[in-house]
This record gives structure tokens, C-alpha cells and sequence, in this order.
């Protein structure tokens, strides 16, 4: 977070050599330090809180040739004021993408036992755009490493505990993925939650509960440290509880956005009912073993009771707001309540027309970038990495 600082304009302009204000991409930046040294002995400058975030906002909108071309300068301001001297990750969105099922191996002992459909995989698409409009700003080459991110997913509570079984017990509690973060040149990263058949993973007698983890997107700018994305927090629940009618279990799945760090509105959940319990049970995790992966409509497996689309936000937003008439205890609380919603629904409605919009245009994009998703591995920060075994990930 920036903080402000002293800066000297001989350290900074030796990189730039040129740094006297001119019609390009850095007289605003100039401008906004105060302009050239006015001697070869001037002392730094000291710059506010504020001021260091005009200069961040200017440096972040910066060509990406241009952040490249001076970046020794621009990390020198950055390491001076605390702020990011290179492009970073803005508006970020989450949506459901589609439901895969795979076969796997589960271990009895030292025997494998193959079993057919017992991994589900929800996979979303994490977007977002350049704080620069150029998303050149994420590649990783030969040539130049850009901003690189990731994801830090981390457990509140123990996954090897009930409703789950010891068998869990190899899942990490905390851990970044992947660690040294990769390219989002695509501006999308595939964001894989599997599970396994329920009836293998779950604590026999069934017991009710969840385990929820935190799931902080970041960004790391060019030297930079990792910061979390600004609205890019989720929450992730893996639980049993009862069937709506109290005859049995099921297993549920769900995403949502972490309401006070993320105000941008998210809900994927899904539940599936709970087989018998196997004979042999397993004693160990699957192995590392995914086969057969294909697209399955989700519904022919579970319940959807939140779809993760945009759509669906703003319609709960006014199912909201028609809960809260019903509440009002008479018709002068009502017409006083309708008065203090009128903002809600004026929002609902730009909601829907935006969405209305977006649907449309992210139609054409979904079908580019799924085949992005497919081939580029290098963007792929929601893949298991080489280095981590995917029979301990399980989010």
C-alpha cells in the first residue's frame, strides 16, 4: 500500500536520461513529480500518501513499452513510495464455466481400484483486465517477465477432520498456487474445484459439518512483492448436511465472493446425494491418476442451487428486496420502505441491462477463450502445477 516518500530526481532521471516534460507517455509522470531536478544538488523530494497514488495511477496506465523501457526508474519510484511500478490485474470477474467427470484410482492399501466417474471437476474462468489496457503487461518470455499471478488458498478448518475422513489428512492446509505464480496474458485463468465421489471421502456414520477455505487472488509487478487483487477474495465450502426433507445427507459444494473484502456478488453451489458406503473403503487418497475427463452436464449429477452466471446475481438482488416488503409491518413502514429502495431497483435495472450486454459480447468471448483455456498451460494458474501433486489439492 502506498505510504509516500522522499524521491530524488537525479536517481530517477539518471535511467530516463531524458525525463525534461515532452509530448509522451511520461509528461504526466514528470509533471506529477514536480518536474526535472532544478540542480544536480537538489534534494529529494518528500511526497503524501495521496500524491504517491496519483504517481501509482499514472505509472500503471503507463504503454507497456514504456513500463518496460524505464523500469528501473519506475521500481526506483516504486520501492520509494510503495506502490506498484508496472501494470496490475483490474475488474476481475469469476464465473462458472462447465462440469467435468474423470475416472480416477483410489487405494486400498498397496492395490489400486479404478473406479469410473468418481472425480468431479467445476471449473470457472477467472478474468480481468490490465490496469493499461494491455494485457502484454502479463506475459512471461525470453524477452521481458511481466506482472505473474496466483492464487493463496488456505483451510479454517482441518479437511482430514469430520464430516471428512482421516484420508484428507494430506491435504495442505495453506499454500499458494502456483507458488512463484505464471502468465495471465489471455487475461483469463482457469480456476479448477474438484472432489471425489462423496461416499469415498466422507466419515463413516455420515456426520453434518463443512470445511471452508479462503481463496485471495494476487499480483506481483515486475521486483515487486505479491499484493492480493482488488475484489478477487472468494469463499470456498466443502460440507454434508440434510436433505431438505430430514431423510438423509448430502454433499455440497460452493463458492462466494468474501462479502467485506469482495463486494462484487458471487454464488456457484452445488449438492449431490451420498451413495453407500464402499466395501473395500479406501485406505489412502486417489492417486495422481485423472483419465477420460469429459464435459457432463452438471444436472445430470447434482442439484444447481446457484449457477454462478451474472444474471443471477441481479435477480436475487430484487428477490432481496421483495423479502424485505413482505417484512414491512404495516403500509406507511411499506411506502417508507419503497422510498428507501428506490435506489436498489434503479440498480437492479442497470444491473440487468449491463448483464444484458455482457451476455451478448461474453458469448463471442467464451468461445475464443475456452479454446485459450485448453491450450495455454503457461496462463494457467488454476491447473495443478508440475511441482504439486494433484492427489493433495483439493479445493
Amino acid at each position: 500500500m502506498a505510504t509516500g516518500g522522499k524521491v530524488s530526481m537525479m536517481i530517477f532521471g539518471a535511467d530516463i536520461k531524458d525525463y525534461t516534460p515532452i509530448w509522451s507517455s511520461l509528461k504526466r509522470l514528470v509533471n506529477l513529480l514536480g518536474g526535472p531536478p532544478k540542480s544536480l544538488d537538489e534534494e529529494p523530494r518528500e511526497f503524501t500518501k495521496d500524491e504517491a497514488l496519483a504517481i501509482e495511477k499514472e505509472v500503471m496506465q503507463l504503454p507497456t513499452g514504456k513500463l518496460l523501457k524505464y523500469s528501473k526508474a519506475l521500481e526506483y519510484l516504486g520501492k520509494c513510495l510503495k506502490i506498484n511500478s508496472f501494470a496490475i490485474p483490474i475488474n476481475p470477474t469469476m464465473t462458472f464455466q462447465y462440469f467435468e467427470v474423470g475416472s480416477i484410482s483410489f487405494m486400498v492399501g498397496d492395490t489400486s481400484i479404478p473406479k469410473e466417474e468418481a472425480r468431479y471437476n467445476h471449473v470457472h474462468a477467472f478474468r480481468f483486465e490490465s490496469s493499461n489496457g494491455d494485457l502484454g503487461a502479463f506475459r512471461n518470455t525470453e524477452e521481458y517477465t511481466g506482472t505473474l499471478t496466483r492464487e493463496h488458498i488456505w483451510y479454517i478448518n482441518d479437511p482430514a477432520k469430520p464430516p471428512f475422513s482421516d484420508l484428507m489428512n494430506r491435504v495442505p492446509m495453506d499454500f499458494y498456487q502456483p507458488k512463484n505464480g505464471s502468465a495471465g496474458f489471455t487475461g483469463v485463468v482457469q480456476d479448477n474445484h474438484s472432489t471425489f465421489l462423496p461416499e469415498y471421502i466422507i466419515c463413516w456414520p455420515i456426520k453434518p459439518g463443512c470445511v471452508k477455505a479462503y481463496q485471495h487472488y494476487q499480483y506481483q509487478v515486475p521486483n515487486g512483492e505479491w499484493k492480493d487483487i482488488t475484489n478477487a477474495q472468494f469463499t470456498i465450502e466443502k460440507g454434508v448436511r440434510a436433505k431438505d426433507d430430514g431423510n438423509g445427507y448430502v454433499f455440497y459444494f460452493s463458492k462466494k465472493n468474501r462479502e467485506y473484502l469482495n463486494p462484487n456478488a458471487f454464488h456457484f453451489e452445488v449438492e449431490y446425494d451420498i451413495g453407500e458406503k464402499p466395501t473395500p473403503f479406501p485406505t489412502k487418497l486417489p492417486k495422481p491418476l485423472r483419465v477420460g475427463e469429459q464435459r457432463k452436464d452438471i444436472r445430470t449429477y447434482g442439484r444447481v442451487l446457484a449457477t454462478g452466471q451474472p444474471e443471477q446475481q441481479a435477480q436475487q438482488q430484487s428477490i432481496n428486496i421483495g423479502n424485505r416488503l413482505k417484512k414491512a409491518p404495516s403500509a406507511n413502514n411499506a411506502v417508507h420502505t419503497i422510498k428507501n429502495m428506490v435506489g436498489d431497483l434503479k440498480t437492479v435495472i442497470t444491473d440487468l441491462e449491463a448483464q444484458n450486454t455482457y451476455l451478448r459480447v461474453d458469448n463471442r468471448r467464451l468461445r475464443r477463450e475456452n479454446a485459450e483455456l485448453r491450450r495455454s498451460d503457461d496462463s494457467d494458474s488454476g491447473s495443478t502445477p508440475a511441482n504439486q501433486p494433484d492427489d493433495v489439492i483439493w479445493v
